[in-house]
């Protein structure tokens, strides 16, 4: 694997090979340099290019763990993918000795919001269309029955089963 101290030049000139990606590896060149050990940067065939941070929990008896930190963009640079590796770095040192819990799982956990934050807004988004949608049958002057019917498919057929699934109900 290449190895190289990580500036905006070294990145800038990283180029894809055709068939799988590779990852240039964090290093220092001279003393003044700050590299981070397991600190990447990985180069697609596509040209896509992603910051990464490997780690093991329990040493040698474990598999790497990867942590994709994000892609080369205007807003994560090579200095800011350095500083969330060095956090990252801090995290796995904090977390081996018991004083916090292991970056991955911390990861997992903010996806996860994010995930049921984003289903909340969509479960408010459907509920406004059916309560919208049973608005304009109920204008029409359909009957009390059949309004009621379709409220209970709603609930039963729709939000029971996002319900189950660990999401809010409507109304």
């Amino acid at each position: 694997m290449p190895q190289a101290y990580l500036t905006k030049s070294v990145v800038e000139a990283a180029k894809p090979k055709k068939n799988n990606y590779y990852v240039v590896w964090d290093s220092a060149e001279n003393p003044r340099q700050h590299a981070i050990k397991n600190f990447g940067l990985k180069v697609l065939p596509s040209g896509r290019k992603v910051f990464i941070y490997i780690y093991r929990m329990d040493g040698r008896k474990s598999n790497h763990t990867r942590i994709t930190i994000g892609p080369l963009s205007d807003s994560l640079t090579v200095l800011k993918a350095r500083r969330r590796a060095e956090d990252l770095q801090a995290e796995v040192l904090a977390a081996k000795k018991g004083e916090g819990p292991d970056p991955r799982t911390k990861q997992k956990e903010l996806a996860a919001t994010r995930i049921r934050r984003k289903a909340t807004a969509e479960d408010r988004e459907l509920a406004n269309v059916a309560e919208s949608w049973l608005k304009k049958k109920e204008a029409l002057k359909r009957s009390a029955n059949y309004i009621l019917d379709i409220r209970r498919t709603l609930e039963r057929e729709v939000f029971q089963e996002r319900k189950n699934a660990g999401f809010p109900g409507w109304r």
